[in-house]
């Protein structure tokens, strides 16, 4: 297997007809994989689902979904993101994506969320840079509608100590 024109895979093979000439044959898989199934939102760093909607405990969520390459013929691929905030309409660029693995596993994909506010994302399934299937969009809500929110962070309290302790120069020695 190689990549051919435009990233696309190419699969080549030889036979010997009864003539005794060698003749090679190359055929070019250009067919997209199929989107990705089996969407879903997990706290980073733990198995913990995260509700459509719902606010975020952090701010980075993984993606999951389950990638297929869309033949035995290759049998890797891997899962590209793109996470905008709701605001922001979606423009095809990915934001992330997972390492490459095998056709039919699940696989993740960070989504770093750097600003607050409402979140939705897609996904779709990659075989190479420019081989990849439809975009596929998280939860069946209206892209207006966030799939996580992110929090405001709370704001520090007023002269810049969270401890709430005072600290006093002492005098010390003796005699």
């Amino acid at each position: 297997i190689a990549l051919g024109p435009q990233g696309r895979p190419v699969v080549a093979w030889s036979e010997k007809p009864s003539s005794g000439s060698l003749d090679i044959h190359f055929r070019m898989y250009a067919d997209a994989p199929p989107v990705p199934t089996t969407l879903s939102q997990v706290e980073f760093g733990s198995s913990a689902v995260i509700p459509l909607g719902e606010i975020v405990p952090a701010s980075s969520v993984m993606a999951k979904a389950t990638v297929e390459s869309g033949t035995p013929i290759i049998p890797l691929c891997f899962l590209q993101i793109e996470a905008r905030p709701v605001d922001d309409s979606f423009d095809g660029t990915p934001t992330g994506e997972s390492g490459i693995g095998l056709s039919g596993d699940e696989t993740g994909a960070l989504i770093v969320t750097p600003v607050p506010g409402g979140w939705h994302w897609r996904a779709r399934a990659a075989i190479s840079a420019s081989v990849f299937s439809p975009w596929v969009s998280f939860g069946g809500n209206a892209e207006a509608d966030p799939d996580f929110i992110v929090p405001t962070p709370p704001a520090p309290p007023p002269g810049g100590s969270s401890s709430g302790r005072k600290c006093s120069a002492g005098t010390g020695g003796s005699g």
